[in-house]
């Protein structure tokens, strides 16, 4: 199965290593991929791996906020 939509590219999303792809550029390391697509919207959620120092660093208390770049 392949899902295309405008920049975000899935290949594969039934296997255990599905390929994802933003305006061409392969994005590392998917774990697991949700898709919603109703009469009002459609969502795309990805799992990713947490970067071990952050989640270190919240499991220390501390918080982290990510900013839309």
């Amino acid at each position: 199965m392949q899902v295309a939509n405008g920049q975000l590219t899935i290949l594969n999303p039934h296997t255990n290593t599905p390929q994802v792809f933003w305006n061409g550029t392969y994005v590392p390391g998917v774990q697991a991929i949700s898709v919603t697509n109703d009469s009002d919207s459609t969502r795309v959620v990805l799992t990713l791996p947490e970067d071990p120092l952050l989640a270190e660093m919240k499991a220390a208390g501390i918080v982290i906020k990510r900013e839309a770049t």
